[in-house]
C-alpha cells in the first residue's frame, strides 16, 4: 500500500496536480480564502496519493507563489498561515483514507486492519477537519486570532460534549 502511495504520488508530480489545480483554481484563490483553500487542495491531494509529504510539496510551490504579496492576516506572516494550512490539510487527509502510510503502520503495529484502524478515527477527523477549516476561513476573513483558535476548538468540545458516548 505504501510503495502504490509513492506511485500515485510520483505520477501526481509529473502530470502536474499541484500546479493545474492552481491554475484552475486561479479565480477561487482571494487572500481571504487562500488559507482555507489550500487546506482543502493539500487534503485532497493527500486522499488522492495517500501520500502527506507529497501532498505538501505539490501544493506549497504553488500556494507560496499566491501567497508572496499577500498583506499579513491579523499581524500573522502569510507565509506561515499557508505554511500552517497545507501542512494541516495534508495530515489530515491521512486520518481519512485507510491506504495512508500513517494508517498502514499504526493498523501494522497495533495488529488491525488499515480499513478498521481509519474507521474507529473517522467521525474524530471530520470534526477536526471542519474545525480547521472553519479556523483557516475565520483567519482568511480577518477575524481576531484568539476567535480563529476559539471558535473552532469550541465547535469541537460541543460536538464531543453532545455526540459522544
Amino acid at each position: 500500500v505504501i510503495l502504490l502511495a509513492t506511485g500515485l504520488s510520483r505520477v501526481s508530480q509529473d502530470l502536474g496536480t499541484g500546479t493545474y489545480l492552481a491554475a484552475a483554481g486561479t479565480r477561487f484563490f482571494t487572500p481571504a480564502l487562500l488559507p482555507c483553500l489550500s487546506f482543502f487542495i493539500a487534503l485532497a491531494i493527500t486522499i488522492s496519493t495517500g501520500f502527506s509529504w507529497s501532498s505538501m510539496a505539490i501544493v506549497m510551490p504553488v500556494v507560496y507563489r499566491l501567497a508572496v504579496d499577500l498583506p499579513a492576516y491579523n499581524g500573522a506572516n502569510p507565509i506561515a498561515v499557508i505554511s500552517a494550512a497545507v501542512i494541516t490539510g495534508a495530515v489530515a487527509g491521512e486520518h481519512l483514507i485507510p491506504y495512508s502510510e500513517k494508517a498502514v503502520m499504526t493498523a501494522a503495529a497495533c495488529g488491525i486492519p488499515p480499513v478498521y484502524h481509519t474507521r474507529t478515527q473517522i467521525l474524530q477527523s471530520i470534526a477536526a477537519v471542519c474545525a480547521a477549516a472553519l479556523g483557516f476561513l475565520l483567519l482568511g476573513i480577518g477575524w481576531p486570532l484568539l476567535l480563529c483558535y476559539g471558535l473552532p476548538a469550541l465547535l469541537l468540545f460541543l460536538s464531543h460534549h453532545f455526540l459522544a458516548r
